[in-house]
């Protein structure tokens, strides 16, 4: 049997080892270039673009565009982590989970759709692109999520489709508490 204080120092020491282990890794995960994205947004629609060229250009119809334009309330709960990051999106009714792994093709839900979008790391923007298509015809969906600062994301919508010019939406989201 090891004496009382002895047995009390190696309790600390298993402690602070346990303790150190998890600062470490929590200081590991917010090394990561993208972890200010995680946290939840609001959509700021003053601050916004419209929506709808790129859901016209997305085929959708009248009735869905009208819809998602009056969609003032948009949350993005983001959980990023070394493997990509998960993207909980509310707007009305809806409630879709995205989650984007790193170099993995991956189904995702896209303004009003889904495809299936390959992520990557650009410095500390996350982007997903991925094959749509709009009209019969293929075209290309790329979106792209980064930190305008500490308290904005600046999320960028563009599709390009054959023999036309890109159509680009920059959609910005304010962080809560």
């Amino acid at each position: 049997m090891l004496p009382r204080t002895t047995s009390l120092y190696l309790s600390l020491f298993a402690a602070s080892l346990l303790l150190g282990a998890a600062l470490a890794g929590a200081a590991h995960a917010d090394e990561l270039p993208h972890a200010g994205l995680a946290g939840t947004w609001l959509l700021d629609a003053d601050a916004s673009e419209d929506m709808d060229p790129l859901l016209k250009a997305l085929g959708r119809s009248k009735l869905k565009r009208t819809m998602a334009k009056r969609l003032k309330k948009i949350v993005h709960e983001v959980t990023a982590s070394a493997d990509g990051l998960t993207v909980r999106i509310q707007a009305g009714p809806m409630d879709e989970t995205s989650t984007l792994d790193f170099d993995q093709p991956r189904e995702t839900f896209i303004v009003g759709g889904s495809a299936t979008v390959v992520t990557t790391l650009e410095g500390a923007t996350v982007v997903s692109v991925g094959e749509v298509e709009s009209d019969g015809q293929k075209a290309t969906y790329r979106a792209e999520r980064s930190l305008r600062d500490a308290d904005t994301t600046l999320l960028v919508h563009t599709l390009t489709l054959p023999d036309q010019e890109p159509v680009r939406v920059e959609r910005v989201f304010r962080r809560q508490p």
